[in-house]
């Protein structure tokens, strides 16, 4: 079995894979979007609040996920839009940025910066917790 391939089918051992994956992490992370596709196979057929308990999952998150609206952070977009004639040259003024998420989140920027700034704002914007 590959090192990610969770179980889809036994609570059971998708508990044991979850909690030998946890030990192996240093700090908080992420759980992989395997678990999660896993652990939403399970509560098809079992009840989502002991698949969450079981699992130690946030049960909204899961019964989010089963309703087929997973939360924006499971994915990354595969692509991203920039609009503004200032990607091309370096600006001295000031530039609004508007970034907005999936989940109807929305931010705005106003900056005196480079390109690489706004770039690595938008990042971290899209890749919050």
């Amino acid at each position: 079995m590959r090192p990610n391939a969770f179980s889809t089918t036994d609570l059971d051992r998708l508990e044991h894979q979850l909690s030998a994956w946890r030990r192996r992490q240093s700090g908080r992370s992420r759980l992989p979007e395997e678990v999660w596709k896993a652990a939403t196979e399970l509560a098809r057929t079992q009840s989502p609040s002991h698949v969450a308990r079981t699992l130690c999952l946030d049960y909204y998150k899961l019964r989010e996920r089963l309703a087929g609206r997973s939360s924006s952070q499971t994915t990354s977009p595969a692509f991203v839009e920039v609009k503004g004639d200032w990607m091309n040259e370096p600006f001295a003024g000031q530039a609004t940025v508007e970034l907005s998420d999936g989940s109807g989140a929305q931010m705005r920027l106003h900056v005196r910066s480079d390109v690489h700034t706004v770039v690595a704002l938008a990042q971290s914007f899209w890749r919050r917790s």
